[in-house]
């Protein structure tokens, strides 16, 4: 499960960096009744990622036949996007986002708009809320029977545990944690979580017939680690393996990997205006 952990601790932890600098800025300038208006804009994200998350699991898996085919393509195109966009914009902003939160504070506590405060912590949460669904029910779509779902509650709580001690170390200024060194290593097992997810897209869009399979299998090593097995699960849903791949899997999976790679390493030596 640590593909669920991850991308838990990943989202949780950009979650609680935006509600920290938003509460140290309020502090900073002289605004504690603001305090509350940003605890209470965390927590309806929170309950509002919650809700999504219910509906997700209400309807998101009762499809049947060709439509649970599509479901899953669509499913693992859009999450691969979505988690390709988070990395390439935290590349890029991750030296002036604390500026423009904390600016963005200013400005609407100048004009006593309490709410607008509220407003950007409940938005901040429900985004990271709202990706943390999608990206945990493309995982869930790879899973097999041989994985509980009590084990996946535990990895996803483990990773947002670990992500508010770590954010509360960092703004506590009694850790000096490498926080950029944890950012480093799980970008690096992102990429090639997104890798993965753009694999399963493709299987799919093979199973549908909308794409050749080229070569069926490639190879097959079930005999060494069978991707249906519990080890092999764990394995897949973090790197997209597959013990038997068609040619066009291994194909977009690099190609991804490649593209991915290089986007995100481009957006993080780019400096941003003003920066």
């Amino acid at each position: 499960m640590a593909s669920v952990m991850l991308v838990t601790w990943r989202e949780s932890l950009e979650a609680a960096i935006i509600i920290g600098i938003l509460l140290t800025a309020v502090r900073r300038l002289g605004e504690p009744r603001a305090v509350a208006g940003v605890w209470a804009g965390a927590g309806v994200g929170v309950i509002a990622s919650l809700a999504l998350g219910g509906i997700v699991k209400a309807y998101g898996f009762a499809w049947e036949g060709p439509a649970e085919k599509w479901m899953e393509l669509g499913v693992f195109s859009v999450a691969a996007v979505l988690l390709t966009q988070m990395l390439v914009w935290m590349q890029r902003n991750k030296r002036v986002l604390r500026g423009e939160i904390e600016r963005r504070a200013e400005e609407v506590l100048t004009r006593g708009a309490w709410g607008g405060v509220a407003a950007i912590a409940f938005l901040g949460v429900l985004r990271e809320g709202a990706e943390t669904v999608l990206f945990l029910w493309s995982i869930v779509l790879q899973q097999t029977e041989t994985v509980s779902h009590a084990s996946m509650l535990a990895a996803g709580a483990g990773g947002i545990v670990l992500a508010a001690g770590l954010a509360w170390l960092f703004f506590a200024g009694i850790s000096r944690l490498p926080v950029a060194w944890f950012f480093r290593v799980s970008t690096v097992l992102l990429v090639m979580l997104i890798a993965g997810l753009a694999s399963s897209a493709v299987h799919e869009a093979v199973e549908l017939g909308l794409v050749p399979a080229i070569v069926k299998p490639l190879w097959n090593t079930s005999w060494l680690l069978d991707h249906k097995s519990l080890a092999g699960t764990a394995v897949r849903t973090l790197t997209g393996y597959r013990a038997n791949p068609a040619l066009t899997e291994v194909l977009v999976y690099a190609a991804t990997l490649g593209v991915v790679s290089l986007l995100v390493y481009r957006a993080g030596r780019r400096i941003p205006p003003g920066a």
